[in-house]
C-alpha cells in the first residue's frame, strides 16, 4: 500500500480511493446512491468481459430490484428474502447464494424472572419451530444456528447441538416449573 495512504489522517482518502488488485476499478462513487466500477483492462487474470458494473446503494428493497430488472444496475447485494423467488425465476439473472457471517437470534433479559431460570429458557427454545421460521422469514435460504457463531466462523463449534422443536415437551417443562 502506498505510504501516503497509511497515515491516520488520510482515512477519508483511503475510503474514496481504494487500492486493490481486482478486475474492476472505482470509476464513480455517490455516497448512499451507487458505485460504478469500470473494467481494469490490465487485471492480472485477464481482461474482464463486462465493461462496467453498477451497484445500487440507495433505494429501498423494491427500488433496487426494479433497477436490476430494468438494467439500471448490475448487482443487487443483499436482496430482501421476499424477492428471492423473483430473482430465481428470471432467466436473465443468476442468483448466487453463499453462507454468510450473519446470525439472527432472540435475546432474553436473564436478570429477571422467569427468564433468569435456564430451565425456562430451555422450554422456550423447545417451543420455537426453527424450520417454520427459516421458511417464512428467510424463504428457505437460511439454516438454523446451533450457537451465536455462524458455521463460516473459524471459532464455530461443530459439536454444538440445535435444540429440537418439541412443543409438548416445552409445555410439560413449563408446567413442572409452575407455569400453567
Amino acid at each position: 500500500m502506498p505510504p501516503q495512504l497509511t497515515l491516520q489522517d488520510k482515512q477519508e482518502l483511503m475510503d474514496r480511493q481504494p487500492v486493490g488488485t481486482g478486475p474492476f476499478q472505482v470509476a464513480e462513487y455517490r455516497a448512499g446512491q451507487y458505485v460504478r466500477l469500470q473494467r481494469h483492462d490490465k487485471f492480472w487474470r485477464g481482461k474482464p468481459l463486462m465493461p462496467q458494473v453498477v451497484v445500487d446503494l440507495g433505494s429501498g428493497g423494491t427500488g433496487r430490484l426494479s433497477k436490476l430488472l430494468t438494467g439500471e444496475c448490475d448487482v443487487l447485494a443483499w436482496p430482501a428474502a421476499s424477492q428471492l423467488t423473483i430473482l430465481r425465476d428470471d432467466p436473465r439473472l443468476r442468483l448466487t447464494l453463499r453462507p454468510g457471517m450473519n446470525i439472527a437470534y432472540l435475546a432474553f433479559n436473564t436478570n429477571k424472572p422467569p427468564l433468569n431460570n435456564p430451565a425456562v429458557r430451555h422450554a422456550l427454545a423447545l417451543a420455537i419451530n426453527n424450520q417454520r421460521l427459516m421458511q417464512s422469514i428467510y424463504y428457505g435460504t437460511a439454516e438454523t444456528a446451533a450457537s451465536i457463531l455462524p458455521r463460516a466462523s473459524w471459532a464455530y463449534d461443530s459439536e454444538a447441538k440445535i435444540t429440537e422443536y418439541n412443543p409438548d415437551k416445552a409445555r410439560e417443562q413449563l408446567k413442572a416449573l409452575g407455569g400453567g
